[in-house]
């Protein structure tokens, strides 16, 4: 099987010494397991409406008495955003008998809190063969877990385990004794700069696949892995994977075989749907952004007066006779978000050529700028932005939708940056949505070669 692309571990499993690898119980192959999950933001007076539900699909694909099991999940975002595109959406992941110290590719989705997102992982519903007598205590990763007490939910006996660190409870699990599922699970989390937030995660269908129909599942995820690989997508880039009709014919022919195979398949299915659709929304995105650029390049670029952090007026026409490089991006928020790296290489390119006639402006397009009630809240923090990059280019304040007049690709539903080369005649030579390939070693490597090229013009 292909490597997938999300490699996620966790310490769940990590148990403390006295605990013998040989006595571990585990699932079965064939079992699914369906989760409902949410996260709620929390106060310190109540539990607010949640801000992201899901579903994840543990099925288990195959159990080895001395290596461990190996586990399909699949998730289903219901409600909130951000969304994995459906490249995160399954994976398989490994429990390990002979250490039960981590997890590979475990599933994960992905939280935000004021523009910062992060994935936020998914403990599969199944513990070792601990001790479950009220009173033992035990260690798995950061938390020591304690046994309450015996208890009922939704008529059936579970035990209740509370984890937690030194300082504080973190999580509360509720298991089935003799499954040694875990029924129901509550984690405190914390986003951003401290933001609690409770995961909340219960088992809400159990049910046992035929062998035909574990075996159909293993040659999905198999055929699903291999279209995944033709199709490389890197999560850290905010732009949609590259639209590969090969892909989707793939996709098509897996998705017409799994819907005339019988039920029991209902979210796989769900899910080949969902990056159909995902294709050809990428497709016709890429489409319309080369239609921008199509009418961008070769023409005059649009005259451009904006005003800088300091009050200093820009004028796109005073600069003829220079290459000039606008950077359309919001350049506010966490900075913590990626592609503020690329900020960086951008800066440093800006410093490499500043003995040339190269002018590079940022041009901040944050939605704020244009809501007199939040605009001078939305000057600060671009302000405090720039400064905790120590940017050595100016960064203008769009205020007037001046990024309309290149072309705005968000009205493809593509996100910034929108890279504007113009040439030293004053014409548009480049229009590039998205951050451009970088690596520390070579940095904005593309755009500087388009910019040597037309300083040798």
């Amino acid at each position: 099987m292909q490597a997938h692309l999300m490699r996620l571990s966790f310490g769940f499993w990590f148990l403390s010494a006295s605990i013998s690898a040989a006595t571990l119980a585990g699932p079965v192959p064939g079992q699914r397991l369906i989760v409902q999950g949410e996260l709620s933001p929390v106060t310190l007076s109540e539990v607010l409406p949640p801000v992201k539900t899901f579903r994840v699909h543990f099925t288990v694909l195959r159990a080895n008495p001395d290596a461990g099991w190996e586990i399909a999940w699949l998730i289903e975002e219901l409600t909130g955003q951000p969304r994995w595109y459906w490249h995160q959406r399954f994976g398989v992941l490994q429990l390990d008998r002979s250490s039960a110290e981590s997890i590979a590719n475990a599933p994960a989705v992905l939280a935000e809190h004021r523009g910062a997102v992060r994935p936020l992982a998914i403990p599969p519903p199944y513990l070792p063969a601990v001790a479950l007598e009220p009173g033992s205590r035990f260690r798995m990763g950061r938390l020591s877990y304690s046994v309450e007490a015996t208890e009922k939910l939704a008529g059936r006996r579970v035990v209740r385990i509370v984890g937690q660190t030194q300082l504080a409870q973190r999580e509360t699990m509720w298991v089935d004794p003799q499954s040694r599922i875990v029924v129901r699970r509550q984690r405190r989390v914390f986003l951003g700069q401290g933001v609690p937030h409770r995961l909340t995660l219960e088992v809400v269908a159990e049910r046992r696949l035929g062998d035909k129909q574990l075996a159909e599942l293993r040659d999905l995820i198999d055929q699903l892995d291999d279209l995944r690989a033709d199709q490389p997508y890197d999560q850290r880039r905010a732009v949609p994977p590259v639209a590969n009709p090969a892909t989707r014919d793939g996709l098509s022919t897996v998705a017409a075989a799994l819907a005339a195979g019988g039920d029991g398949f209902e979210a796989e299915l769900r899910l080949l749907v969902t990056a159909l659709r995902e294709q050809k929304d990428a497709e016709t995105q890429q489409r319309r952004v080369a239609e921008l650029a199509r009418a961008a390049v070769g023409r005059p670029a649009p005259e451009l007066e904006l005003r800088d952090l300091k009050g200093e007026t820009f004028r796109l026409s005073d600069l003829k006779g220079k290459v000039v490089v606008l950077h359309f991006w919001e350049y506010g928020g966490e900075r913590i978000e990626a592609p503020y790296g690329e900020v960086g290489y951008l800066d440093y390119l800006q410093r490499k050529l500043r003995d040339k006639p190269v002018v590079i402006l940022g041009v901040a397009v944050h939605p704020g700028l244009s809501q007199p009630a939040r605009r001078h809240r939305t000057i600060r923090q671009i302000a405090s932005f720039v400064r905790f990059m120590n940017l050595s280019y100016p960064v203008l304040l769009d205020t007037s939708n001046a990024i309309e007049r290149f072309g705005d690709p968000r009205q493809t539903k593509a996100r910034l940056p929108l890279y504007v080369v113009v040439d030293r005649t004053g014409k548009v030579a480049g229009y590039h949505v998205g951050p451009w390939s970088n690596s520390p070693d070579v940095g904005l490597a593309e755009l500087a070669e388009l910019i040597d090229e037309l300083l040798a013009e």
